[in-house]
């Protein structure tokens, strides 16, 4: 649990008349003592998701977005995923063990109820409809950049055409891209 105390939903209309939701999570900002934010300087190969930038000791400092690796990082598969997906998008969310050499992130099937956006999950939704490919979101503190959670959205259209087999091979792949982008990259 990430401690949040108020969770509520704010709904209004576009002029066009299409639904629009917002949904928030208050809490008390708990930062983790032993969280050591990674400071963004000399990075060429690759990037990060990164703050706002922090006068720090008279320079300005960004801090990478990433989750607190002393603990597994959790995904939860929402029970909107149809069951001959499922293991392809589990597969997905593991490949990220073999590229980080150990075993940093679990796959659990939601609770009951459970769904994207989640306070106290990182859920991978299915979602029916959409004006967005499959996408991810991360909550994280701004001061630090810890990731405290994260959010999936599987929109089926973008999964390729084809056998099941198929479809469940490009499901590995945007699992696997959306876990890259949850987990800050």
């Amino acid at each position: 649990s990430h401690g949040a105390t108020l969770v509520f939903d704010q709904e209004a209309r576009t002029e066009d008349g299409q639904r629009i939701v917002v949904h928030y999570y208050l809490s008390p900002y708990q930062p983790r003592p032993d969280f050591r934010p990674f400071e963004m300087k000399d990075l060429r190969r690759f990037g990060f998701y990164e703050t706002y930038p922090q006068w720090r000791s008279g320079d300005w400092v960004l801090y990478a977005m990433k989750f607190d690796v002393h603990k597994p990082i959790v995904f939860a598969l929402s029970s909107a995923i149809p069951r001959r997906y499922r293991s392809a998008v589990r597969d997905g969310v593991l490949y990220w063990n073999q590229a980080f050499g150990t075993s940093v992130l679990r796959v659990i099937d939601a609770p009951p109820g459970v769904r994207a956006p989640s306070p106290d999950y990182n859920v991978i939704q299915w979602v029916t409809a959409g004006a967005f490919a499959s996408t991810s979101y991360i909550q994280s503190d701004p001061l630090t950049g810890q990731i405290l959670h994260a959010h999936i959205f599987v929109l089926p259209e973008t999964m390729a055409d084809g056998d099941l087999e198929q479809q469940n091979d490009h499901l590995r792949y945007i699992a696997a891209h959306e876990v890259g982008h949850a987990l800050g990259l």
